[in-house]
């Protein structure tokens, strides 16, 4: 079982990183003819793309690996045959990356959910901005350790001020609220937690970095549509006012260097880009032929599986185990994994019977 759970993730951090490097490298060539918001959606549904494809893969191999149950009979005194030492190494491996990760997953958290109780517990200042906000259900709040504005929560959306806003805060706060109404932080904190669960990925920091990038330009997209040239001027203004160089502990919270801020600005007062649909198409059929032959290598590629019933006869004094390891010859492989015991039954004359099953995985 654990073992394949570890394939599993193993499979699923390969996939994600092979699917990321293709939209990057496809997003970057029609980066042109397709408008910021169809890049922000390609690049938010990448997870769940990963996810999908590793499923589908374990779909098809399990229907096709699995045979019936079948029981053998063997000694208590036989020796059966324990995991090798360099499993050992590669289990304790798997335990520590999943400890960093553990760690810093609490870590963020932590912090996350101490800022945001201590921002509820602060100003709240919706009412102020009831003309912009009109029925959303979004709360404003003034916090003293705000830099920038910026919105967080999932279920209860906020957007936060800092103590000395200025009435130019207008054009901000609708940013905010598009970034509220779009969803986008629950979707920039979900990359965070991937980059906090895949701490040692390199491309893990690369999609969020550019999803980040991408939100904004997505969010400056749909807040400017519809304003004049000047109006843009101004929007730009206030964005460059409130938005300091430092990042936050909400994954929603603006973050800028000098580079993507010029971009940016670039962006707000150039022609919106009109989106190809020719482009979508191509990135979409690359994307899913690449999909496919992910699941196609994946499946083939997981460990063959049998699952397996075998039964151990102990004397009344020997002590049951809860779980054996086992090995087997079969159809000129070798399968092994752990059973676990799962019943037991008095044969009399001193000896007890004890079941066990589990699933064996095809090794060397």
């Amino acid at each position: 079982m654990m073992k394949g759970i570890v394939f599993g993730c193993i499979v699923l951090i390969i996939s994600f990183s092979i699917i990321v490097s293709i939209v990057e490298v496809l997003l970057l060539v029609f980066r042109n003819s397709i408008s910021f918001n169809i890049q922000y959606v390609f690049r938010r549904m990448i997870p769940f793309v990963s996810l999908a494809t590793v499923i589908v893969a374990a779909i098809v191999s399990k229907t096709t690996n699995l045979e019936a149950k079948r029981t053998v009979f063997i000694s208590g005194t036989e020796s059966l045959k324990r995991n090798s030492f360099t499993q050992g190494i590669s289990s304790g491996m798997c335990y520590i990356c999943l400890a960093i990760s553990s760690v810093l997953l609490l870590q963020y958290l932590f912090r996350y959910l101490a800022s945001a109780y201590e921002i509820t517990k602060g100003e709240q200042i919706t009412v102020r901005f009831s003309d912009v906000l009109g029925d959303r259900k979004i709360s404003v709040y003034s916090w003293k350790k705000a830099k920038t504005p910026f919105c967080f929560g999932i279920f209860k959306k906020s957007i936060v001020l800092p103590e000395n806003y200025s009435d130019g805060i207008y054009y901000a706060v609708k940013h905010e609220i598009s970034h509220c109404d779009n969803y986008d932080p629950l979707t920039i904190l979900v990359a965070k937690l991937i980059t906090l669960v895949m701490w040692f990925n390199p491309l893990a920091y690369v999609y969020y970095q550019q999803l980040r990038i991408s939100c904004e330009y997505a969010c400056d997209e749909r807040v400017t549509k519809a304003l004049s040239f000047e109006d843009k001027k101004e929007y730009v203004s206030v964005i460059l006012a409130s938005t300091p160089r430092t990042n936050s502990v909400f994954a929603g919270a603006a973050f800028a260097t000098e580079k993507t801020l010029k971009s940016r600005f670039k962006n707000v007062l150039s022609k919106q880009r009109v989106t190809s649909r020719k482009s979508i198409a191509i990135v979409i059929g690359i994307v899913a032929i690449m999909i496919v032959c992910i699941a196609v290598v994946v499946a083939d590629i997981i460990p063959e599986r049998r699952t397996k019933s075998v039964k151990i006869d102990y004397s009344s004094e020997q002590e049951v185990q809860e779980a054996v390891d086992y090995e087997e010859y079969i159809d000129g492989k070798w399968f092994r994994g752990e059973l676990h015991f799962d019943s037991i039954s008095d044969l009399g004359y001193g000896v007890k019977s004890a079941g066990y099953s589990g699933i064996l995985y095809e090794g060397e």
